[in-house]
This record gives C-alpha cells, sequence and structure tokens, in this order.
C-alpha cells in the first residue's frame, strides 16, 4: 500500500488536506471520489514536512451524505483535531489515533470509541461562546448585522458565480461535440474532466476556487494546443481550425468580461452599502455617547438631590434647624431641578435600553419623554403644591 497526499473539497465547500492508503493512484482517486470529495491536487508522498508544534493524526469519519471519510489531519493534541473535524468539516468521528503509533496499536484503538468527554467540552465551549455572544449587548448586535451584510454579500457572489458556470456549460459543451473532429482527443478529454469537477463543485462555498476553475477552464478553450495540428493539414483544413478558434476564443472573451463586470458591479454594490450602514452606524455611536453622558450626569445630580432631601427630611423630623428645613421644602426651584432630574434620568435610561434600539420604539420613547417633561413643566404648581408657586 502507498501514501497519497491529497488536496480536496467537501460537500459544504471546505478544503480538506491529508494523506490516504491505496494500492495505486487510481484506487486513491476512487476513494476520494467515493467520499464525495472533489480532488484538487493527488500526488504520492511520504509523511513529512509537519509544522513545528503539530501532531499527524489519523482519522476516520462520516460526512453529512453519510459517506466514510479516512485521512490525516495535523493539530496541537487529539482534542484540537477532534474540534477541527466537527465545526470545520461537520464530520461524526469514528476515531482519531496519533499516526506515528505501531500498527498493532493502532489496530486496537480504531476499534476504541471517541472518549466522551470530548464532546462535552466542545458542546460546553460553544455553548459559552454563544451566552458570550448574547451577553454582549447593543455594540454586538451592531457588528452582527455588519457580519450578516457580508454573508449576504457572499451569498450574492455566489449565486452569481453558480449562473455564471451554468451558462459556461451550456456553451462549452455543445462547443466541444460540434468541434469533435478538430479537437486534440487528449486535451479534449482534460477539459471534459475539468467540466465534471466544475459541475460537482458550483454549489460549493468557495467562490475564489469556483472562479479560479472557471477562468483556468475558459482559457484552456482560447489555447492553441487543444486543436490538431501538423504539416499533413490542408490550408482548408487549417483556415476551418482558425476559424473553429475564433469561435472559442469569443465564448473565453465573452464570459470573462461578464464575470468581472459581475464581480465588480457587486463589489461595487456592497462597498456602497457598507459605507452607508457604518455612517448609520457612526451616528448611532455618537448618540450613545451623548445619552450615556446626559444619562451619567442626570443620575448624578438625582443622587445628589435625593440625598439632600434626606437629609432636609431627617433635620425637620428631629427639629434641627427648622426655619432652614422648611425654607428648602418651600422651594420651588430645588424641586423642580431634583424631580426634572429623575424624569430625565428615566427616560434617558429607557432611550438606551436594547429593547429600544429601533428607529420607530426610540421615537415613541422619545415622543413620550417630551410630553411628560411637558406635563411636568405645565402642571409643576398642581404637583408641588406646598411651594406656594
Amino acid at each position: 500500500m502507498e501514501k497519497f497526499y491529497f488536496e480536496a473539497i467537501t460537500t459544504e465547500g471546505k478544503q480538506l488536506s491529508g494523506y490516504i492508503k491505496a494500492s495505486s493512484e487510481i484506487e486513491a482517486k476512487q476513494k476520494l471520489k467515493d467520499s464525495k470529495l472533489s480532488i484538487l491536487t493527488l500526488e504520492k508522498r511520504s509523511i513529512t514536512g509537519i509544522k513545528k508544534g503539530l501532531i499527524l493524526f489519523e482519522f476516520e469519519a462520516q460526512n453529512s451524505q453519510k459517506k466514510t471519510v479516512k485521512g490525516t489531519i495535523e493539530s496541537t493534541d487529539v482534542y484540537q483535531a477532534y474540534k477541527k473535524l466537527k465545526l470545520n468539516y461537520k464530520f461524526e468521528v469514528k476515531y482519531i489515533i496519533e499516526n506515528n503509533k505501531p500498527e498493532e496499536e493502532k489496530k486496537h484503538l480504531r476499534l476504541q470509541p471517541i472518549n466522551p468527554a470530548f464532546k462535552e467540552q466542545l458542546d460546553e465551549e460553544v455553548s459559552a461562546e454563544v451566552k458570550a455572544l448574547k451577553k454582549s449587548g447593543k455594540l454586538k448586535s451592531d457588528r452582527e448585522e455588519e457580519v450578516e451584510k457580508i454573508l449576504e454579500f457572499k451569498s450574492e457572489r455566489i449565486k452569481f458565480m453558480q449562473h455564471k458556470i451554468d451558462d459556461v456549460l451550456q456553451a462549452i459543451v455543445p462547443l466541444l461535440e460540434a468541434n469533435d473532429s478538430y479537437i486534440d482527443p487528449i486535451k479534449k478529454r482534460e477539459i471534459e474532466e475539468r467540466i465534471d469537477l466544475l459541475s460537482r463543485l458550483k454549489h460549493s462555498n468557495s467562490i475564489d476556487h469556483l472562479k479560479n476553475l472557471t477562468t483556468r477552464l475558459l482559457e484552456e478553450l482560447s489555447s492553441d494546443e487543444i486543436f490538431l495540428s501538423g504539416d499533413n493539414l490542408s490550408p482548408e483544413e487549417q483556415a476551418e481550425i482558425q476559424r473553429r478558434r475564433e469561435q472559442f476564443m469569443s465564448v473565453n472573451d465573452k464570459f470573462s468580461k461578464v464575470i468581472n463586470k459581475g464581480f465588480s458591479d457587486l463589489q461595487e454594490s456592497f462597498t456602497h452599502s457598507m459605507e452607508s450602514f457604518r455612517e448609520t452606524l457612526s451616528s448611532l455611536e455618537i448618540f450613545e455617547k451623548v445619552t450615556k453622558t446626559l444619562c451619567l450626569i442626570f443620575f448624578t445630580l438625582s443622587l445628589i438631590y435625593i440625598l439632600f432631601w434626606a437629609i432636609v427630611l431627617g433635620a425637620k423630623s428631629m427639629s434641627m434647624m427648622p426655619i432652614r428645613a422648611d425654607f428648602y421644602l418651600h422651594s420651588s426651584i430645588l424641586w423642580y431641578i431634583s424631580s426634572f432630574a429623575i424624569i430625565s434620568t428615566i427616560w434617558i435610561w429607557l432611550l438606551r435600553r436594547p429593547n429600544f434600539d429601533t428607529n420607530k420604539k426610540q421615537y415613541a420613547v422619545i415622543g413620550l419623554g417630551i410630553f411628560i417633561h411637558f406635563v411636568f413643566l405645565v402642571q409643576f404648581p398642581a404637583i408641588f403644591y406646598w411651594t406656594g408657586l
């Protein structure tokens, strides 16, 4: 059995690399295809070049299509390898063992189940991360909204690329068939393999990889090497090949321009959208700073006056400085300032709460606060009648 190094794409669009054992390259390729992996690189290689501080682990797992996947993965320890396979590749792991262990020991370890503590630890870490996100409040909500915009942009790019891949394949496949007698059979087979790879990978989330595959396919189509050549071709045949070559080149030029312009338009739209979003976010940050400052001022003022009135009432009840206590208790200015500070503190505190982070709710709270302040101003003499105002 030989060891082959591979790089491949899973059905979820994740890139996976490792080693696979097989008697030949054909068998290795078949094993990877049976595991629903789209091969990028496959070559016979000894297991070397592990990064310093990392350990090579052998694993067996099931992908989302319940297909068995065997390979190797580099990590600092067995738990981190398990975590990477679970979170990055969505694999259900059957076993993970150090690759450098003796074969007899490996046979025994392959029969052992995954340590259940790994699942518990991973669940705890994921749960803790979710709780941390929830506790981060409004600022995190703004960040999540920005992330959603980025993901939406990525989704639009993927949909655009998938649509253009369909257009490219619909144009290329009949063109190849129509020019079958003029194309080098080996080159045609290579192009067909690339078409097959692109067809299987078009639902991948790896947008850059899809774009590169499509670009390489179009470049191969416009290459002079795909057509038959030689001195035995008649001038008429050479002229016909040149005419057909121009057809292939026009397909390359057409789709290359369409794809590049499409991505450029999407990028421009996304940039404009993000600029508008960040301007709005900047305005909200200014609003938050202003309301936070006002809230602290009014809250401090409220505490001072609450303490002041507690002292005045205490002095009044103990008949200490009765004349001055009566003066304070009948002072309309002191009652107005202290009441205004308390009402404003409650109003701004409500305005800053995460529950009121939408425009409609904020406008409602602002309107209610203005109304209460107006009523307080107009009805102050009636509310604080003892001041004699």
